[in-house]
């Protein structure tokens, strides 16, 4: 790989780093939330800080930002979310859903700032704060929506009404 290929594939990492953050902030303030909400008319930057209890310049910020990373669309100095996007980032009980991702990602990064201590003296952090064990949680809907939507699914009715204890078609699935 020569050097103009290692600096387009380092640029592409700090920007999903960047883009990392901007989901981050967007799931957990509700911007992305209520940008669905609005619709195909979208929110102004204002209305959007309003509705979610920030201050007009960060959302602002944010928007541009988001923008930029094709992650929300500013239009007229409206923004709306494309649904797909809402879907993938909101949706915890579809196996797309990704949102719990983002935010472990970057809760789980906000440590890091001990490995430089880490690396010194040897010694690790004493426990992780209360975030990160909240973040894991919301991490694992996403398997959970994937092992109900793709791994259940796969198992013959039988084996399914074997596991909930009973003989009878009525237990779970379809009648038959």
């Amino acid at each position: 790989m020569g050097s103009d290929d290692r600096f387009d594939d380092l640029i592409g990492s700090l920007a999903g780093f960047h883009r990392t953050w901007l989901v981050y902030l967007g799931v957990e303030l509700g911007l992305f939330e209520r940008l669905r909400a609005a619709g195909e008319a979208g929110l102004t930057a204002e209305a959007l800080a309003a509705d979610s209890g920030c201050v007009v310049p960060a959302v602002d910020a944010w928007l541009w930002a988001a923008d930029a990373h094709e992650l929300v669309t500013l239009q007229d100095g409206r923004a709306t979310v494309d649904p797909d996007v809402a879907v993938i980032l909101l949706d915890q009980a579809r196996p797309e859903f990704l949102g719990g991702q983002f935010v472990h990602s970057v809760v789980a990064s906000l440590d890091w700032d001990g490995m430089l201590s880490f690396f010194r003296t040897g010694q690790p952090i004493a426990e992780r704060p209360d975030r990160y064990r909240a973040s894991i949680e919301r991490l694992t809907v996403q398997d959970i929506a994937v092992f109900f939507g793709e791994a259940l699914a796969e198992l013959p009715w039988p084996t399914c009404r074997a596991a909930a204890g009973s003989s009878t078609s009525t237990a779970v699935g379809p009648a038959g």
